[in-house]
């Protein structure tokens, strides 16, 4: 990846940037599942969605961000109270990234709309597709996900033998996320899901 690379926010106050060389560095997917779906349409950015409501992600090890501007306001939220969590901008409301509750994985999915600057390549896998909204002309079919998942697995055991495993700028020193997540109430996941 370019040394301009950045996940931003669509009013430019949060920055992060991103190192590393696609496609190597990561993995780039789309995901058709009903949460991911939500944590835009709760935000009122729908317009990340392709036509089956998916979201183009790009799967890395946190250890390849680093907050270069707007960390105050870089938030989280969880669909569920034991759902992973997902970042987004205040000031906007950009989605930028899902993490796990904890460092425990190491891995990031980031929102390919918020990333600037790079190639990111084709993408390798189309997941959850049975959750998919009818659109124009079928929407694509799955493949990829053991790909993903071996991927996945191997750059966590990476960040384990490196000692990588807890650089994130999601997460203090502590381990505990730099904001504290905010939890959808029921009627709003259900808003949220709900097919239109």
């Amino acid at each position: 990846m370019q040394d301009s690379a950045v996940l931003s926010c669509s009013c430019g106050q949060v920055r992060l940037d991103i190192a590393g060389s696609p496609p190597a560095g990561g993995v780039r997917l789309s995901c058709y599942c009903k949460d991911c779906r939500a944590f835009p349409t709760h935000l009122g950015a729908t317009q990340i969605l392709d036509d089956w409501g998916g979201v183009d992600l790009y799967q890395c090890p946190p250890d390849r961000l680093a907050i270069r501007a707007g960390a105050e306001l870089l938030s989280a939220l969880r669909l569920s109270p034991k759902g992973p969590l997902r970042w987004y901008a205040t000031c906007c409301g950009t989605p930028l990234a899902l993490t796990p509750a904890t460092t425990a994985l190491p891995f990031v999915s980031l929102s390919v709309a918020a990333i600037h600057g790079a190639d990111l390549g084709p993408r390798t896998a189309v997941v959850f597709s049975e959750q998919a909204l009818a659109g124009p002309e079928p929407a694509p079919s799955n493949f990829g996900l053991s790909g993903v998942v071996l991927k996945l697995l191997r750059r966590v055991l990476a960040a384990y033998l490196t000692g990588k495993r807890k650089v994130t700028p999601f997460f203090d020193q502590t381990g505990n996320p730099i904001s504290v997540p905010t939890v959808l109430s029921r009627d709003e996941r259900t808003k949220a899901t709900t097919l239109p």
